[in-house]
């Protein structure tokens, strides 16, 4: 099947453009009042700690997620998992988002975690930040990373 012009633009610079438009326009700082897990026992083979992360959390339906977040400052890995769950908070939210990003750290990545409204279904009331849970994003997480036999420390 053919789509005509579609197949004749260049969808990695359009990409690339993306990526640098949201770190020139839409960079913030990393937050330092939220509990972060430092992650160290990860163990995927000869490749970097975020790719490492990467594909621990890909196995669990987690996929990148830049294209529609802020930068925070330093991040190296922004992912996210969406979830259909009408049964949490009010009735009009029914998709969330489990957020996770990652940073370095000496002894592995700094990783913070958070519960909010899915983007692009719910942006006014995840653009609000007033359903955003961090403890019940972070509890999230290193239910995975308990599972999954990595070590970290909840900081």
């Amino acid at each position: 099947m053919s789509f005509g012009y579609i197949e004749r633009v260049p969808w990695h610079l359009v990409r690339a453009g993306i990526a640098a438009y949201r770190v020139a326009q839409h960079t913030v700082e990393k937050p330092d009042d939220v509990p972060r897990l430092i992650v160290y026992g990860l163990d995927e083979g000869n490749i970097p700690p975020e790719r490492a992360l990467r594909y621990v959390l890909g196995r669990r339906s987690f996929g990148p997620n830049w294209e529609l977040s802020v930068y925070y400052k330093g991040e190296i890995q922004n992912l996210r998992r969406t979830e259909f769950r009408p049964e949490i908070g009010p009735p009009e939210i029914e998709e969330w988002q489990n957020h996770i990003r990652a940073f370095d750290h000496p002894d592995g990545l700094e990783v913070l975690a958070h519960w909010e409204p899915e983007p692009t279904e719910h942006p006014d009331e995840h653009l609000s930040e007033e359903y955003m849970d961090v403890e019940r994003g972070t509890r999230r997480l290193e239910s995975i990373l308990d599972e999954e036999g990595i070590e970290y420390d909840r900081r």
